[in-house]
């Protein structure tokens, strides 16, 4: 057949020519998991900000535990005439 050195040779050179092609896919796949990455981080950010900015929206808006003032001064004319 021939020298096993040679064949060996033939047999490294058809793998790295394999590899070559493999190396392209790879180096694609490698480049579409970035941006997907990038793309996941960027939603993240997105939703963290919108959290954020609704927390602040609520923090600055005083909390109440009772009735609004108008109800509270509708419910205190009617008592007073009672009163009187």
């Amino acid at each position: 057949m021939g020298n096993p050195r040679n064949l060996r040779r033939a047999s490294s050179q058809e793998e790295d020519e394999g590899d070559v092609f493999d190396e392209k896919s790879d180096i694609l796949e490698v480049k579409q998991k970035k941006k997907e990455k990038k793309k996941k981080k960027e939603k993240k950010k997105k939703k963290e900000k919108k959290k954020k900015k609704k927390l602040r929206q609520t923090r600055s808006q005083p909390v109440t535990l009772h009735a609004p003032q108008q109800q509270q001064q509708q419910q205190q004319q009617q008592v007073n005439p009672l009163l009187l």
